[in-house]
């Protein structure tokens, strides 16, 4: 059963461990926001934690049924311990080196890891399943049901290697479970929001880090080729296209947030767009307006500014957890501008109109 990390973890007591062994070179510090939390060497005895102390590498951890604890590592990267978790320090390096492995045998932990710039810097979790590598993310490791694993990436990228050598990347608000609960090659599936919300270990820690929740949902699996199916049959302006239902190929971009997260969406007709994702999928418009010329049939004359347009995308996501599949469902509209070009096949005046369509957009 996971227990509520309390929010104020982060100011709870510190406590150090110290080492019986050797302690000459790099060091982690441990705050226990709950006991009993335990330190002992890989083939020493385990003593409980009761001042300030440091730890090195070979150390273990250990939490009990209502411990929580704390690594603090030298380089301002993280990790926390559920109940109930045993964690290894394998490798530990200076805040100027930054490598830093752990190995988690049972329970859960969560991960904050600065960004890693250093020359040959890599934070590692070892798990019974394989192995998460990260380059600056936030994710948790949740191995209760050890030898079952699973991965859940809230910030960042996280490449998991299996045993038999499989690498997988795991991007925000995707999971990946090993083994797979329904058989066959492991996969990195999107989370839906229900399960962070409802899952106390990864919002107390999400709370803790401050972390901004951009978006409560599946977020970054979207790069690659979509199909766009349009519906104007129920639109009336002399613009809509011919005929009245139809498809376009997008391509999503990458997925990057700042203050808020974007990816930008290239057509197959050529228009591009620049996404923002919402709570409930995105919204996207025209990086700028499109020029259009028009070409008079009886006279042959070119207008090679008859008209502007822009367009503006609500989509609302779908995922399916049964399929593995996403579908956005929405409306797209065309913002029109005339130019006033003269008379004639090419004369719109000077006005402009709106024409919406439905739209549903599905992974090719």
């Amino acid at each position: 059963m996971k227990i509520r990390l309390v929010r104020s973890i982060t100011a709870a007591i510190a406590v150090s461990l110290v080492l019986a062994a050797c302690t000459s070179g790099p060091t982690v510090d441990v705050s226990a926001s709950a006991s009993k939390v335990t330190l002992g060497s890989a083939d020493g005895n385990p003593a409980e934690i009761t001042d300030t102390e440091t730890a090195s590498m070979g150390d273990v951890v250990q939490t009990d049924s209502e411990g929580q604890a704390q690594l603090d590592y030298p380089d301002g990267s993280l990790t926390r311990l559920g109940p109930s978790t045993k964690l290894s320090v394998t490798t530990l390096d200076s805040a100027e080196a930054q490598r830093t492995v752990v190995s988690l045998d049972v329970g859960q932990t969560w991960h904050r890891v600065e960004k890693l710039v250093a020359e040959n810097a890599a934070f590692e979790v070892s798990t019974p399943v394989g192995v998460a590598a990260v380059r600056g993310t936030a994710f948790e490791v949740d191995c209760t049901d050890a030898p079952a694993c699973t991965i859940t990436v809230m910030e960042g990228v996280v490449e998991f290697t299996t045993e038999e050598g499989s690498v997988l990347e795991i991007t925000p608000y995707q999971r990946l479970v090993i083994p797979n609960p329904d058989g066959g090659a492991p996969v990195v599936a999107v989370t839906p929001s229900a399960l962070i919300e409802a899952d106390e270990w990864i919002t107390a820690n999400i709370a803790a880090d401050s972390i901004d929740e951009v978006i409560p949902m599946a977020a970054a699996s979207l790069a690659g080729e979509w199909t766009m199916a349009y519906d104007y049959s129920s639109v009336s302006g002399f613009l809509a296209p011919e005929p009245d239902t139809g498809q376009s190929t997008w391509t999503f971009g990458e997925l990057t947030c700042d203050d808020a997260c974007t990816f930008p969406i290239t057509s197959s007709g050529g228009a591009k767009y620049l996404a923002t994702l919402t709570d409930a999928g995105f919204t996207a418009a025209t990086s700028e307006p499109q020029k259009t010329t028009c070409a008079d049939p009886s006279t042959g004359e070119e207008f090679t500014d008859a008209y502007d347009y822009s367009i503006d995308v609500t989509a609302d996501r779908t995922d399916d957890e049964a399929t593995r599949s996403t579908i956005f469902a929405g409306t797209l509209v065309w913002h029109y501008v005339f130019n006033g070009q003269p008379s004639g096949f090419c004369s719109y005046g000077d006005s402009s109109f709106d024409e919406a369509a439905d739209i549903s957009i599905s992974r090719n």
